[in-house]
């Protein structure tokens, strides 16, 4: 079975803040990322070297092997993107909520 260890990709919020992570598109996936992490579900198009995204959703985890499942699962959605806490300097903010602002509510 092939498994892939995901893309790095850098998602921007409302505020401009990036996020660092990794995209997945293998349904098989697996990852070495642990931890608590933002999931966001996406149609994901690379074009000419950039990614554009149609997100679905955006959510908290605390398990990463759920959401790969989950995300194995749905045949609405092209991409999984996980975002790891631990690559985000200031854990007090809502980080969700920004992205949601950015990529959900425009």
């Amino acid at each position: 079975m092939f498994s892939e260890s995901g893309q790095d990709i850098r998602l921007s919020g409302e505020t401009g803040e990036e996020y660092e992570g990794k995209i997945y598109s293998d349904k098989n996936a697996t990852s070495s990322l642990s931890g608590k992490a933002i999931a966001c579900l996406s149609n994901s198009t690379l074009e000419n070297g950039n990614w554009h995204h149609r997100m679905n959703s955006i959510y908290n985890t605390d398990n990463i092997t759920e959401v790969l499942k989950h995300f194995s699962n749905r045949d609405d959605i092209s991409h999984l993107i996980l975002l790891p806490y631990e690559s985000i300097p200031n854990h007090n903010k809502d980080h969700v909520d920004n992205l949601i602002r950015y990529h959900l509510h425009r």
